[in-house]
């Protein structure tokens, strides 16, 4: 399933996920040619939302699961970094955009004990919730 999509020097990108039997794993194609995305190294279940290419990095935000928890993610040049807790809530990364070297990422995330959701942005590594339940959506100018 197609997720976003972006244009890079003549190259077209874009994310989403594959099935293999009831497992999602993630993955993005560069000119119609498919690359998995994989957790610490293993084809985990995941799933890409949004990719951002930045001086020919490859920025792809998203999320995987991990004992019964989604935890939200990104992948750079297909390394993953971990953005939440998967003990104690579930998360998904839902848009990424990267401008002078910063990385901005918005989601949301539930905690396990059912407490409402909660909309939030990263830049670099700190998180900002927000005053919303779903945050689908960031753009970053100077």
């Amino acid at each position: 399933m197609v997720q976003s999509l972006a244009i890079y020097q003549n190259d077209v990108y874009i994310t989403g996920y594959t099935t293999k039997g009831e497992k999602r794993l993630a993955c993005y194609w560069k000119n119609g040619v498919r690359n998995d995305l994989t957790v610490n190294g293993k084809k985990e279940y995941s799933t890409c939302r949004s990719i951002f290419i930045d001086q020919g990095d490859i920025y792809i935000c998203g999320a995987y699961l991990i004992e019964s928890s989604m935890v939200a993610c990104y992948w750079k040049n297909g390394n993953n970094i971990d953005l939440t807790d998967p003990i104690n809530e579930r998360a998904l990364s839902t848009s990424i955009f990267v401008l002078d070297n910063n990385v901005y990422i918005a989601g949301f995330s539930n905690m396990k004990d059912g407490s409402d959701t909660k909309a939030w942005y990263w830049k670099n590594g700190k998180r900002e919730f927000l005053d919303g339940t779903i945050a689908f959506s960031i753009f970053v100018t100077k």
